[in-house]
């Protein structure tokens, strides 16, 4: 990570890739949920960000990365943090969660908290994510430690492919029920 490579790549919210993203999920007709991308905000700083953008092609939530990855000194110097555990209720696959990447790590995020009325706060938890081939075995296990510590459905999106650090994605991207 380097401050000049991420801001050459950072756009605001109603920046040219998220216009792109609900201009397709209007044309479609469907639910996207768009991710991550390095968003820059109004202050300056930047976050990694995703958003869900419903049919109509409107944002109706965005998620800013918790938990940045610190072990490059990178992320976790260089962009800020968020601070909300993000829930849409009314989606076809019902109440939904957004996390990314690194968050998968920390299980307080996902906790299955409930609502005033008792009612779980998700039905699907969704990560996308940029996890290196070395470490695909945590990956699939922590998606599996989400679902079944929560009960819950958990989809995980990863990248595929060599990053321009000529790291390999392997993707292992994955739908996990609550047992597992």
């Amino acid at each position: 990570f380097n401050s000049g490579a991420l801001e050459n790549y950072a756009q605001p919210r109603d920046g040219e890739l998220v216009t792109a993203l609900q201009a397709r999920a209007k044309a479609g007709n469907f639910w996207l949920h768009g991710g991550s991308f390095v968003e820059r905000l109004a202050d300056g700083g930047m976050a990694n960000t995703a958003v869900l953008i419903n049919p109509a092609g409107e944002i109706v939530k965005f998620y800013r990365k918790i938990h940045l990855y610190g072990f490059d000194h990178g992320e976790a110097i260089l962009l800020n943090r968020g601070t909300e555990i993000v829930t849409q209720e009314q989606t076809p696959i019902g109440h939904t969660g957004l996390a990314i990447c690194y968050d998968l790590r920390f299980p307080e995020i996902a906790r299955n908290y409930l609502l005033p009325n008792q009612a779980p706060a998700y039905d699907v938890l969704l990560y996308v994510a940029n996890w290196p081939e070395r470490r695909n075995h945590a990956w699939k296990t922590l998606l599996c430690a989400r679902a079944i510590e929560n009960q819950t459905y958990v989809v995980g999106v990863n990248r595929v492919g060599k990053d321009g650090n000529q790291i390999n994605h392997s993707g292992d991207s994955m739908i996990v029920d609550p047992m597992g």
